[in-house]
């Protein structure tokens, strides 16, 4: 990701004289800079543009989508490289008085929080669920309260 600074007295770390449209100045941390407007270092009108690879905050792709196999009751650690969100379908073929949390924390018990109260029904339901999980957090579903039979799958995707 590029850096801009329109107006900027010169690129930080760098002193030099006249700057040329199109020419290129290397920074005492090994940014590359290029002028995209003439003028004299310091002097408005003189617009610079950090180009090539920065020395820091680099940025890097977000994971690619992936299947993930997600158990009710089970948590599941996202190590995908990066944050990312689950896309989980939650079948449940028979549900008692069941309150459905979901939860996402850093360890393998996160705080839940319901999304399906009181739920009875003893005919085949489809529960969609999503949630953002940051890099090596854990994210979880079970019934909090009654009881529920249920089977689920899912996928990370990037954010």
């Amino acid at each position: 990701m590029a850096t801009s600074f329109i107006n900027y007295v010169g690129p930080p770390n760098a002193t030099f004289g006249i700057a040329e449209q199109g020419n290129t100045v290397t920074d005492s941390v090994g940014n590359t800079w290029l002028c995209t407007a003439r003028g004299l270092s310091g002097q408005p009108g003189t617009t610079w543009i950090q180009i090539g690879s920065p020395s820091t905050d680099v940025i890097t792709a977000p994971p690619a989508s992936a299947s993930v196999s997600v158990t009710p009751g089970t948590a599941v650690q996202n190590t995908t490289g990066g944050d990312a969100g689950i896309g989980t379908y939650l079948f449940i073929t028979n549900a008692s008085t069941a309150t459905i949390g979901i939860g996402v924390g850093t360890t393998s018990a996160p705080t839940l929080y319901p999304v399906l109260s009181s739920f009875t029904s003893s005919v085949n339901t489809v529960l969609p669920l999503y949630a953002h999980v940051p890099n090596n957090y854990y994210f979880l579903v079970k019934a909090t309260s009654g009881s529920i039979a249920a089977t689920a799958n899912g996928v990370w995707f990037p954010v």
